[in-house]
């Protein structure tokens, strides 16, 4: 997106980040017996390099588990769940407890170029940002603001951070994405806009899906974005990845215009968030 519409990312951003604060007291931080009362796989979903590994776990059961590979020439699992992507294709990994299975799909891709990365501390922050990159950051006793864009005038790949203190315990899970899916709509999110000053705004497409990041599971959030601002037409595709840690909770976002690989939202946001060193 160009320069200009930065207004109304930032509109958005915030627009999640206030009403995801206000309603996080609400819920509680997790307990030990509440992640064991489900055995289950801690990841159902995944894309590789080829060269690259992922460890499997099933949570929720001491028995034993035996794991097994669909298509062992894509990708190969060890009997303690370590998965390792042998060449590109797909393969269903499988855990089998009790007679009971439990399948990971995996796809296994072709190394992309290798992406080398900057860091930039903020509040005691790190943030990971591509080099070439230009940086913008701002913080108050409310939040910590982190941008990165690709170019100054007519930037096409953004990501921006919003790091909001809030002084607990990491929030439950599965209780924030549902207090997430009950707060926000394509219908609620518009008007925020508007509000702020952008015209004739258009939300579609809006999924909410899981994410494993290197912090812990965040909630994923795709939409795709149309609006003017100052009779200037605006459109791209944004992903924005809800955390919530000791002490903060942390969205990630990733835009893109309509004419730009949408691999950048998944990949590029979801390297950054992995790579992001929150203070200690």
């Amino acid at each position: 997106m160009k320069r200009k519409n930065l207004k109304a990312i930032t509109a958005f951003a915030l627009a999640l980040t206030l009403s995801a604060s206000a309603g996080a007291p609400a819920i509680a931080p997790v307990t030990t017996a509440q992640a064991a009362a489900k055995i289950k796989l801690n990841v159902t979903k995944k894309t590789l390099a080829i060269g690259k590994t992922l460890q499997l776990k099933l949570t929720g059961t001491k028995k034993s588990i035996k794991w097994t590979s669909s298509k062992k020439s894509v990708a190969t699992v060890s009997q303690k769940g370590l998965v390792k992507a042998k060449s590109a294709g797909k393969a269903t990994i499988t855990a089998t407890c009790s007679k009971k299975k439990y399948k990971c799909a995996v796809t296994v891709k072709k190394a992309s170029a290798k992406v080398t990365y900057k860091t930039e501390t903020v509040d005691g922050f790190q943030f990971p940002y591509p080099s070439g990159w230009i940086t913008q950051s701002d913080s108050t006793d409310a939040m910590t603001v982190f941008a990165a864009a690709d170019d100054a005038e007519n930037p096409k790949k953004m990501a921006l951070f919003m790091c909001v203190p809030t002084g607990t315990e990491a929030l439950d899970y599965n209780a924030m994405k549902t207090t997430f899916a009950q707060m926000f709509n394509e219908e609620l999110l518009s008007a925020t806009l508007e509000n702020a000053g952008i015209q004739n705004v258009s939300i579609s497409g809006m999924k909410t899906s899981d994410f494993k990041s290197a912090h812990g599971m965040c909630l994923q959030i795709r939409l795709h974005l149309k609006a003017t601002e100052n009779g200037q037409p605006m459109e791209g595709n944004c992903v924005l990845y809800v955390l919530s840690v000791d002490n903060y909770l942390i969205e990630a976002i990733g835009i893109n215009e309509t004419d730009s690989t949408t691999a950048f939202l998944t990949t590029q946001t979801e390297a950054m968030l992995n790579g992001l060193v929150l203070p200690q």
